[in-house]
């Protein structure tokens, strides 16, 4: 019993032994961190976007508390999606899973790394599994990463997002506002419908000597606010919002319109006012209504009840509208106060819409998806309404506080703003 005790303690020993050999221990600079097994330190998760005005904010999922963990690390370029997945080479047929899986930085994956700013490396690739990876040491005289980004307002947060706790379970944020262009081998600010994709590493070790796999690679255009301003309607009143999708803007019709029926009961033909109608005005281009009307309750006069719809009769290229419920309060990526954004908890594209011609009604600070169908393409975004305020009383004229948000190109499907 005894010689067995002792053979299992030696061959413990020398598998510990043989793990330090194999999966390298302490070889990182800060300038080249080594990258350590997901075991050792584990990689950002679940990357996703919010999509800003020359702002892009990224948003993943944490489950850190190694020993000496200090934070992570953002990387942005200006190389879209399908040129990164050409660079990637290690894990074989990680290439076309980027947007889902990580990827360790060695010679195979280098030029990958290389299109966000990172040096050239020469490690290798060890091992089959991407559990078990080595990267052998390289020296470097550099005591700083090149080319990670700063979230905010930071200039000099190092890495892009610190932890001072040691430990993250949380949604972390960091909005950047640049990218590193691989053509002029420099950071460039955002620019408003130009794709760019980014990726997070967590980082370990007094000097930022070790780095995980990357998160999954997300790429997303930043997008101008397509209309921000303000709707006065009296009761029985609408007004039309149109869109310009090569521009990606909206505006509102020049005029307010009368409805030409004033209630649930009215004979009107294209349904503009009364709640319990559709709308079934004639549009020839995507449009959409925003009116007064009273509720659906003949006894009692509700002059302020609001309704946003589309028309079910529509020709040309159409659009589909759905109610996606209130804002959220949105802690700000640098420890801020909370603030009212026009997303929802936990927003998901939207993959059913509202039957055209129904209204939907409308309440303070609520949002709303759209989607424009043009020929095979399609462009998203939402509407947000904000306060609505009235002159006197319910019966006078209310103001309602109008954005639009919309995806700069076509067949984008992100967060949102």
């Amino acid at each position: 019993m005894r010689k067995r005790i002792s053979i299992k303690i030696a061959l413990t020993m020398l598998t510990a032994t043989i793990g330090v050999l194999f999966f390298g221990c302490g070889k990182g600079t800060t300038a080249d961190p080594e990258t350590l097994t997901k075991d050792a330190l584990n990689p950002p998760g679940n990357l996703f976007t919010v999509t800003k005005s020359a702002e892009i904010e990224l948003r993943w999922t944490t489950g850190n508390a190694e020993d000496e963990f200090k934070g992570y690390f953002v990387f942005g370029t200006t190389k879209t999606f399908a040129e990164l997945k050409a660079l990637v080479k290690y894990p074989t047929g990680a290439a076309d899973k980027i947007d889902r899986v990580g990827i360790p930085r060695c010679v195979d994956n280098s030029k990958f790394f290389e299109a966000f700013g990172l040096k050239a490396t020469d490690r290798k690739c060890e091992g089959g599994e991407p559990e078990k990876f080595l990267l052998a040491d390289e020296a470097a005289a550099a005591e700083k990463l090149e080319n990670y980004l700063q979230c905010g307002a930071n200039t000099d947060k190092n890495p892009s997002v610190v932890v001072t706790s040691g430990i993250s379970t949380e949604i972390q944020k960091c909005a950047v506002k640049k990218a590193y262009d691989a053509t002029t081998g420099a950071q460039v600010s955002l620019a408003n419908g130009t794709v760019y994709s980014f990726m997070v590493v967590s980082v370990k070790g007094s000097d930022l000597t070790e780095v995980s796999w990357t998160s999954n690679v997300v790429e997303d255009a930043p997008s101008a606010t397509a209309l921000t301003g303000s709707a006065e309607l009296s009761n029985y009143q609408f007004t039309k919002i149109t869109f310009n999708l090569t521009a990606a803007t909206a505006a509102f019709s020049t005029t307010v319109e009368d409805c030409t029926g004033t209630g649930d009961s009215s004979a009107s033909t294209d349904g503009r006012c009364g709640l319990s109608q559709q709308n079934a005005n004639a549009v020839t281009e995507p449009t959409i209504f925003l009116g007064r009307a009273q509720s659906a309750n003949s006894y009692v006069k509700h002059p302020q009840r609001l309704y946003i719809s589309v028309s079910s009769q529509q020709t040309g290229d159409a659009i589909a509208l759905q109610a996606r419920g209130p804002q959220t309060l949105d802690k700000k990526e640098d420890g801020g106060d909370d603030s009212k954004v026009p997303r929802i908890a936990r927003d998901e594209p939207v993959t059913t819409y509202a039957t055209a011609g129904i209204k939907e009604i409308v309440y303070n600070n609520q949002v709303f998806d759209f989607q424009i169908t043009k020929g095979t393409d399609v462009y998203y975004g939402k509407v947000v309404i904000g306060d609505v305020t009235y002159a006197d009383d319910n019966e006078s004229k209310a103001t309602v506080e109008v954005n639009v948000v919309m995806q700069p190109g076509k067949n984008i499907v992100h967060y949102l703003q």
